[in-house]
């Protein structure tokens, strides 16, 4: 299954071949039509697979993880760090990721949006934490 799956999935996020725009100039819908695209309902998919098999294989991990610093909503978010983190991505295995999962999940909005979901919450900053980080 893996070779199918590395064949015919792409998993990574596009690649931006446009110049950025300035935050002033760039719309929801910028961020919304590159967030519900089939690459990343595919992916999705994936880690969710990965994360309920118990599944470690790194490149397809790899592959997939960049979608986290993209900007999903929060669910969406919560959900594939949650799938990946049990799919093995942390601090040691993606640092950079980790890092930027970890400032999500200070920031008010998420927090905001994860209210009533404190488990979950403390699950991924466990997951996320730097190697020898109190909580």
């Amino acid at each position: 299954l893996r070779p199918t799956i590395l064949q015919r999935c792409s998993l990574a996020p596009p690649e931006s071949v446009a110049p950025a725009k300035t935050p002033s100039r760039r719309s929801a819908t910028d961020a919304e039509s590159q967030t519900s695209s089939p690459a990343l309902r595919q992916a999705e998919r994936v880690a969710a697979a990965l994360a309920a098999y118990g599944v470690h294989d790194a490149e397809v991990r790899d592959r997939i993880a960049p979608w986290l610093l993209k900007p999903l909503s929060s669910d969406r978010f919560a959900s594939l760090a949650r799938d990946l983190a049990a799919a093995g991505l942390s601090d040691s295995t993606s640092p950079r990721i980790a890092r930027h999962v970890r400032a999500r999940l200070r920031s008010s909005d998420f927090r905001l949006a994860a209210r009533g979901s404190e488990e979950l919450l403390l699950s991924l900053t466990r997951s996320y934490a730097r190697p020898g980080d109190d909580e």
